[in-house]
């Protein structure tokens, strides 16, 4: 498989996800920073909790909108929304104008938009690919993920502080160019097909959000997916914390007559880095080299490598220890996402794929709130606990996927079933 042979839509999506993702991470990482400076780091923490409800509400709104509309027509305009946004954002910290408040409101409302789109990409993705390409496109989307998160990140720490309304002005040019590839680029690949009502009227098809939480199957999944993304989040909510209060200055290595020494701070972000940088020089390779093998397998080694590296990363305090299991949880990490993704994708049925994918938005909330969670936790239990709790997590997790995938065969049927009788109905 290779990137020229992809649809279009594809080709184009991995493009503007890259540019978004870009922009949000030259941005997002630091408006902490920039609103803590002005309102104070509690009403701060209360902003960013409201930032993250206010995308999900979005999400599950656009979830069906996707499904009614089309995927290209709610791109779009989550698309003009954002850009219009960032612009707004970046008049607000000019050199003419400084405004926190409207900031604030657009920063909220961009993160709303975002909400808005991310629905339909996840629809559009599923919908343009076949089970045989969908783990190539999953691994370079998380490719491209990380490389944005590496080079937005380092962007951002060198030219928020001084250069704070060019950064804005990259970031809405930035967003313009993705706007502009939805706009002149970009394919329908939905046509909701309406059917009459006994009243002559039409109705469009698929259901709402009750039928997808009465959905087992798929709740168990994203429940699964969740409690798979928490043992990274755990790490890098109270991780950062434990290493900051307890590991003193180490010696790194040495050079020469030079001793290269590290604190807990630096530790963190050196495996911060290093998370990063596995992930973009290895993911497609990997997803290359593995694809031979049985995904069933290839998924729980993932996750074992993924719930024993994040055990110790929770408990350990020598540098290489913690360099090494970093390179064991990120391995389980390279090994299980482009799959379980791509499971998400057989899981999902066509008529209400947006529907179903918003809800995918919550297994980042739960993975964000088992994080958060864990930092209080911490202060109450020694690091052996988070330690065994990050293996019993690891655990559950499989569990939930081995159930899913024991029942996948007969809801493959059972959908295709439905879309048979569904292509009858609408003839």
């Amino acid at each position: 498989m290779r990137y020229r042979d992809l649809h279009i839509n594809l080709k184009v999506r991995l493009v503007e996800a890259f540019l978004v993702n870009l922009v949000g991470n030259m941005i997002y990482p630091f408006m902490a920073i920039y609103f803590a400076d002005r309102y104070g780091p509690v009403i701060t923490g209360y902003l960013f909790m409201a930032n993250i409800l206010i995308g999900l509400s979005f999400g599950l709104y656009g979830g069906v909108l996707a499904d009614k509309y089309g995927r290209r027509h709610m791109l779009r305009i989550a698309e003009t929304g954002r850009v219009l946004s960032m612009l707004i954002i970046t008049l607000s910290n000019s050199p003419w104008f400084d405004s926190p408040l409207l900031t604030l409101i657009f920063l909220l409302v961009l993160n709303g938009f975002g909400g808005l789109a991310f629905p339909a990409v996840q629809a559009m993705i599923v919908d343009c690919t076949t089970p045989d390409n969908r783990k190539f496109v999953y691994s370079i989307d998380y490719w491209a993920l990380n490389t944005s998160l590496l080079i937005g990140g380092m962007v951002g720490a060198f030219f928020f502080r001084s250069y704070l309304f060019e950064l804005f002005s990259a970031a809405t040019f930035i967003s313009f160019g993705s706007l502009c590839l939805l706009l002149f680029v970009i394919q329908e690949t939905h046509y909701p097909k309406p059917v009459q009502t006994g009243e002559g009227k039409q109705k469009s098809k698929g259901g709402g959000y009750g039928m997808v939480f009465r959905d087992r199957t798929f709740m168990l999944y994203i429940l699964a997916v969740a409690l798979l993304i928490s043992l990274e989040q755990i790490f890098f909510n109270y991780g950062g914390v434990r290493l900051s209060q307890e590991m003193s200055s180490q010696s790194l290595f040495s050079w020469g007559n030079r001793d290269v020494q590290v604190d807990g701070v630096g530790m963190f972000g050196i495996l911060r880095t290093e998370n990063a940088l596995l992930v973009v020089l290895l993911s497609v390779l990997a997803a290359r080299v593995f694809s031979r093998f049985r995904d069933t397998g290839v998924l729980m080694t993932g996750i074992l490598l993924t719930m024993i590296g994040f055990a110790v990363l929770a408990v350990s305090n020598s540098p290489w220890t913690l360099l090494v299991c970093m390179l064991i949880a990120t391995s389980g990490e390279l090994l299980h996402t482009s799959i379980r993704q791509s499971y998400l994708a057989e899981i999902v049925p066509a008529a209400n794929r947006g529907t179903y994918m918003a809800l995918t938005g919550l297994t980042g909330v739960i993975a964000q709130m088992i994080g958060a969670g864990s930092i209080t936790a911490g202060a109450y239990v020694t690091p052996w606990v988070l330690g065994i709790a990050t293996l019993v997590i690891g655990v559950v997790s499989a569990g939930l996927f081995v159930n899913t995938l024991l029942h996948l065969p007969e809801r493959k049927r059972a959908m295709q079933a439905e879309e048979a009788l569904q292509q009858v109905a609408s003839n």
